[in-house]
């Protein structure tokens, strides 16, 4: 019996070491093929030590009294359609951060258009100063995207988000660099790096909630549907096929959808220990999550850091 665990180890850490290794080479060939010079992404030059990051989850709705108790002198990142919410004006987020194709290619059906042309009049409405972070992808998109930043307030910084799979020392080498983003990665994923690139030493997340697969639902004629609430949506968001691509519906089977996630979750664990290197602590905070990669705090637990 002791012989075969032995081999299955075995097995297993041969596996896991042909993964990696495949991995990093994938990551190498993407890098050199989509190699882009780390556009203007530096350490912010202020004495604050901690940053707040906010996902867009139903939970954060429950989070709001708190982050807006303690909001002054923190700075903030909001993600994706946050400036379409009321809070919007009143957390003023420092920092905004959109990572899907969503937000950049052409194509998108008329009520797609509306909505993300939207989105970026709410930030130029803004009367702060907001830095945006978006891929160098949207940069190429410029016909289509800069027109609706001109705004003096909103300054677009540029990051790689080549994903980063393999061995976790060429990881860390590679994040550090700039060059991309740990493999699985979602906004939520990209902001906390850019908070750790950012040399922010400890970084609060909130509506981190991750509960996807809650949501999921399955027709008689086996299509995918998914339910995929945010807080400000949550009474009127409906079930609808999933698809891989917002031109061309592609729908995704169920255990593709699956995989999506756990290379997402896997991809919050590489994320903790590239913060570790680099002398950052990150806490979820969040009222529900399933993220499993960073030490829980309550309300009460974050209120008292500030008293």
């Amino acid at each position: 019996m002791t012989a075969q665990i032995s081999i299955e180890q075995c097995g297993r850490r041969i596996e896991a070491l042909c993964h990696d290794l495949v991995g990093t080479i994938f990551s190498a060939i993407k890098i050199v093929v989509w190699f882009h010079l780390p556009a203007g992404l530096t350490a912010n030059n202020t004495k604050k030590k901690m940053s707040f990051v906010m996902g867009n989850g139903p939970s954060l709705k429950s989070d709001f009294h708190v982050i807006e108790r303690v909001r002054s002198g923190i700075d903030l990142f909001a993600v994706n359609d946050f400036a379409l919410s009321q809070e919007f004006t009143i957390l003023k987020p420092n920092y905004y951060i959109l990572n899907d194709p969503f937000y950049w290619i052409e194509g998108l059906a008329p009520d797609l258009e509306h909505k993300r042309s939207k989105l970026f009049a709410a930030l130029c409405a803004a009367s702060w100063e907001i830095t945006l972070l978006v891929p160098l992808e949207m940069k190429k998109a410029a016909a289509v995207i800069e027109p609706k930043i001109s705004d003096n307030m909103i300054k677009p910084v540029y990051y790689n988000r080549t994903p980063l799979t393999g061995f976790l020392w060429f990881q860390r080498a590679a994040a550090g660099m700039n060059l991309g983003l740990p493999s699985g990665q979602n906004v939520l994923l990209a902001a906390i790096y850019l908070a750790i690139r950012l040399k922010y030493k400890k970084i609060i997340i909130w509506g981190a909630d991750h509960s996807f697969h809650e949501e999921i639902r399955v027709t008689e004629d086996n299509v995918l549907n998914l339910k995929q609430e945010h807080f400000d949506d949550m009474d009127n968001c409906e079930a609808k096929p999933y698809s891989r691509c917002f031109v061309n519906i592609i729908p995704l089977q169920v255990h593709e959808l699956f995989s999506v996630w756990a290379r997402a979750f896997k991809g919050y664990w590489d994320l903790s220990a590239f913060a570790r290197k680099q002398g950052c602590e990150i806490y979820n905070a969040s009222f529900k999550s399933y993220i499993d990669a960073f030490p829980r705090l309550t309300n009460s637990e974050v209120l008292a850091l500030f008293q």
